[in-house]
């Protein structure tokens, strides 16, 4: 995200641009497909795998970028912590996820 890697802390400015590169590749070199979904992080947290509520998605103006795997999109306006979650379709019934956290604070800290 912007150019970190995982295990980077990312933050981004409210409204900022922020670019999204994910790696993915294919053994059978089928076509996959991509969504995205931003949420914010949980405050029902649960132990012992008891079921937690899940946050609603944060509307962000997001696009594809020009390459499979690319996203670009505005970040929410709303200081706080988030997470990216993207998950991949290869049109043969099987999927993959993958998530990314990150802050966004006026301050970009």
């Amino acid at each position: 995200m912007n150019g970190s890697v995982t295990q980077s802390s990312v933050y981004v400015k409210p409204g900022s641009k922020v670019q999204f590169d994910l790696e993915t590749n294919d053994p059978d070199n089928d076509q996959l497909k991509y969504r995205y979904e931003i949420l914010p992080e949980s405050t029902d947290i649960k132990s012992g795998g008891d079921k937690e509520s899940r946050p609603e998605p944060v509307e962000v103006a997001a696009k594809e970028g020009s390459s499979k795997g690319e996203l670009i999109f505005k970040a929410p306006r709303k200081e706080g912590a988030y997470r990216l979650f993207t998950y991949i379709y290869d049109g043969n019934g099987n999927a993959a996820t993958a998530n990314f956290p990150f802050y966004v604070s006026k301050t970009g800290k």
